[in-house]
């Protein structure tokens, strides 16, 4: 998994696997959910992040734990 925060674009994109995004659906206004070919989850992008977190929670981070 791969957290990842972009202070320009103030979004978060959370990567759950290394494989191609074959589809983007957005789930509910500014969330949208990575698929794969397969269907499968690949990464969740939260878009406008400073409305959904607390600025003290938005800081350059990132976060990789793929093996």
């Amino acid at each position: 998994m791969q957290v990842e925060y972009d202070p320009q674009a103030d979004a978060v994109y959370i990567s759950l696997q290394k494989k191609k995004v074959y589809k983007s659906r957005e789930v509910s206004p500014g969330v949208v959910l990575d698929l794969g070919k397969d269907r499968v989850l690949i990464g969740i992008e939260i878009l406008d992040a400073s409305k959904h977190f607390a600025n003290k929670q938005l800081v350059n981070f990132s976060v990789k734990t793929f093996a």
